[in-house]
Parts: C-alpha cells; sequence; structure tokens
C-alpha cells in the first residue's frame, strides 16, 4: 500500500511527541512493506529528529517562493494582509475565514505536485488542519484517516464550520486520548 503521512508543522528537527509518533508509525508501515512517504510543512529543509527508515520519502510542502523571500508564514501577499487587518475591528471571525482560505490556498497548490509524485492510496493526517489543507478544492483525493492528538472538544469549539465540513469529509477519525 502507498501511505502518505502528513503533518504540516516544522518537522525538522523537532524533538517532540507528535513527531516521535510520526516518525515510528512511517518506519513500521515501512517495514512491513508499504511505500510510505512523510509531507510536512517547514521553512527549513532537512531530516526529522528521530531516524526514518531508508525508504521512507520526505516531502517539504512550504512554498519554495516563501523560502526564496526568507518569509515564514508569509503566505499572504500585502493587499490581502492590509485588507484583513482593515476587517479584523469589525469580526476575529471574518479574519480566521480569511486566514484560512489564503493558508490553504497556497499550501494546497504545494501539495498538489506531492501528490502527483506519491499517488497515495491513504493519507494519514496528523492533524485535522491538515486534513483541511488536503480537502481545500480537492477534486478526488483517496481516503484521509485524520488523527486527533488532542482532546477534539477542545479543538471542534475553535473550529470554523468549513473546516468542520472538511474534517466530516475524512473516512476515518481516530483520537488519542490520555
Amino acid at each position: 500500500m502507498n501511505i502518505l503521512v502528513a503533518y504540516f508543522t516544522q518537522f525538522v528537527n523537532r524533538s517532540g511527541g507528535m513527531e516521535h509518533v510520526c516518525c515510528q508509525l512511517a518506519n513500521a508501515m515501512a517495514e512491513r512493506g508499504h511505500q510510505v512517504n512523510i509531507a510536512y510543512c517547514s521553512p527549513v529543509d532537512g531530516s526529522p529528529f528521530y531516524v526514518l527508515h531508508p525508504h521512507v520519502g520526505l516531502y517539504n510542502i512550504y512554498p519554495a517562493r516563501m523560502k526564496d523571500m526568507g518569509k515564514h508564514h508569509a503566505y499572504m501577499p500585502l493587499w490581502a494582509k492590509l485588507a484583513r487587518e482593515g476587517i479584523r475591528p469589525f469580526s476575529r471571525m471574518t479574519v480566521r475565514k480569511w486566514n484560512f482560505m489564503w493558508r490553504h490556498k497556497i499550501l494546497h497548490q504545494s501539495l498538489m505536485p506531492v501528490l502527483a509524485a506519491c499517488q497515495p492510496d491513504i493519507i494519514l493526517s496528523f492533524e485535522p488542519d491538515t486534513t483541511s489543507t488536503y480537502m481545500y478544492n480537492a477534486d478526488s483525493l483517496p481516503p484521509v484517516i485524520t488523527m486527533f492528538r488532542f482532546n477534539p472538544e477542545f479543538i471542534l469549539k475553535r473550529m470554523l464550520p468549513a473546516e468542520k465540513q472538511f474534517l466530516s469529509q475524512s473516512c476515518c477519525i481516530q483520537v488519542l486520548l490520555p
């Protein structure tokens, strides 16, 4: 099976628990003979803190144009930032929707070549926000399994309706509670 593990945060040289679980999961699947790739989003290229099986591929979807400009989290053009800040005093929810739309639009564009290269049979999304990026403007995707590593009640309260809609399109949701 061709598996794409998705963890869209700064993955390189991070020694946290989610990074550890992500690497362990990818290694275990590769040892069982599956083709495994990890897609992450970091302004820095490199390897994760934890050792990966030699057959696990890494794809950084951080937009190249942002790396070239030396900007971190600058996924929005200046005119859009100015418009967003003009809206902020009147509606924080509209600002959250604005940020959501721009972030997922840019990251989805970077993600499409990775999906074409990997051609996954299934996507394991390590967080609901990553699931939203996959589902944003997607015509057809392989099944997505979304994993919650935090209390869903806390996360769901803060989610936008569009994020909840994308989450509901997951074929499975796994919740790990303490």
